[in-house]
């Protein structure tokens, strides 16, 4: 495209060609600059979605992750509560 670019404005900048020809010249220029333009913002926007599910992917894993944390803090605290004491003789009451 950037060949195709520098040879319209070869024909544009040319004193041989006719205003016509550039008109059409600058058009088709003009046409293909959009087009690369459209070409990089979509390509942004797809990089910003990739980094946005990143970003949600780890904030789903990260809460995934103190969740079985969490989880695991209550059944130590519940086999902690179930353990009965060893029998001490030597306990004063």
């Amino acid at each position: 495209m950037l060949k195709i670019y520098k040879v319209l404005e070869d024909q544009i900048t040319s004193d041989k060609t006719t205003p016509a020809e550039k008109v059409k010249c600058a058009e088709m220029a003009a046409n293909i600059a959009i087009d690369v333009l459209k070409m990089e913002s979509e390509g942004i926007k797809a990089v910003k979605e990739l980094v946005a599910k990143n970003v949600q992917g780890k904030n789903i894993l990260d809460n995934l992750h103190h969740q079985s944390r969490q989880s695991k803090n209550r059944c130590d605290n519940d086999e902690s509560d179930n353990i009965q004491p060893e029998y001490d003789p030597n306990r004063k009451f």
